[in-house]
């Protein structure tokens, strides 16, 4: 504005009104940063706690799953093939169950995506799950959305949902053993 840039004899100085402006700029950028700052940090530990669920998921823990899980009776799990579960007892029945056949199980996230919103957040990714047994093996793809809650001071899932992705097996492959 004419008039903003006042001459001195030592150069140029601005006046209150562009002084104010620059100053009120200044600390809108800061606090931009900072919240930028604050939800890579937030997004950081969605991230984190989604690892967690799947470390506990190998572990074949139920102590583990009980350490990643928000213990509500609203919360569900939906197990690829399975009606949905619903309530913190019955949900953690279900990790019991799956445990309790003691096969090794590898379970790699990929194509991971956070959103959040508050203190609510979802992940959804593809796992590719491996199942070891005693004389063999199986491969499955499943895609999952995982819900979490902010709440004493850590992420908790409140919601599991993964579905199986059908295999396409090429024609010539066939069930006969040869």
């Amino acid at each position: 504005m004419p008039g903003d840039l006042k001459a001195t004899a030592s150069g140029c100085s601005l006046t209150p009104h562009m002084n104010n402006a620059l100053e009120k700029s200044v600390e809108e950028a800061s606090v931009k940063e900072t919240r930028v700052k604050e939800a890579g940090v937030r997004e950081a530990a969605v991230k984190e706690a989604n690892k967690e669920f799947y470390k506990a998921l190998e572990s074949g823990s139920i102590e583990k799953m009980d350490a990643v899980w928000l213990h509500e009776e609203w919360v569900r799990c939906v197990h690829p093939g399975w009606d949905m579960v619903k309530g913190w007892s019955h949900v953690r029945d279900t990790w019991d169950k799956i445990f309790e056949g003691k096969q090794k199980m590898r379970v790699s996230p990929e194509n991971v995506s956070v959103q959040m919103h508050g203190d609510f957040s979802w992940v959804t990714c593809t796992e590719n799950i491996t199942v070891v047994y005693e004389a063999s093996f199986d491969t499955v793809q499943a895609v999952a959305t995982n819900l979490f809650i902010y709440k004493d001071g850590r992420w908790l899932m409140a919601h599991h949902h993964a579905s199986s992705i059908p295999m396409m097996l090429p024609d010539a492959v066939t069930d006969t053993i040869q």
